[in-house]
């Protein structure tokens, strides 16, 4: 049995290397990081930010959260309407990145905001499976309410969800 699973780690190693240094190459040639694309290819493939299971999973994951960190604090009271910041796909990447905000109230009564990223095919280590593999995640998604990250995770008012700068 162990063999079959050091085999099965190797040739899964192997394959993510692959993949990784081709990309790699390319950008070594190029000479210069890649600029977003304006109009992604992955698009239809990541959910938009309204969309009934995501702001299920927003919901579900923003009221743990606030338990974990805190089980006396404040809990989630209601979302507002999301809003779409920006979706972002590198051309030499396949992991395509919606960016979202939302409006929190709490039970204290304090409004503050959320922000979330869906992202396209994340799994296992954050390493996209390659397409018609079968069994690839189809998405998957961080969420942050600002006020709320006293480990600061997600670097301190949800910084990291929110959209890099322009490129």
């Amino acid at each position: 049995m162990r063999r079959s699973i050091t085999g099965s780690v190797l040739v899964l190693a192997g394959l993510l290397a692959a993949g990784t240094s081709a990309g790699a190459a390319d950008l070594a040639t190029k000479g210069k990081a890649p600029a977003a694309q304006t109009e992604p290819a992955g698009l239809d493939r990541v959910p938009a930010c309204d969309a009934a299971a995501v702001l299920r999973t927003v919901t579900s994951r923003t009221s743990f959260s606030l338990k974990f960190k805190n089980p006396e604090g404040p809990t989630l009271k209601e979302l507002g309407t999301p809003k779409e910041l920006t979706f972002i796909q590198l051309p030499e990447a396949e992991i395509g990145r919606r960016y979202c905000q939302v409006k929190v109230e709490l039970s204290t009564g304090r409004p503050t905001e959320a922000f979330y990223v869906v992202e396209e095919r994340m799994s296992f280590a954050s390493a996209p499976w390659p397409r018609g593999t079968g069994w690839a995640m189809r998405w998957g998604m961080d969420v942050c309410v600002v006020g709320t990250d006293k480990w600061h995770i997600y670097d301190g008012d949800c910084r990291t969800l929110r959209p890099p700068p322009a490129m």
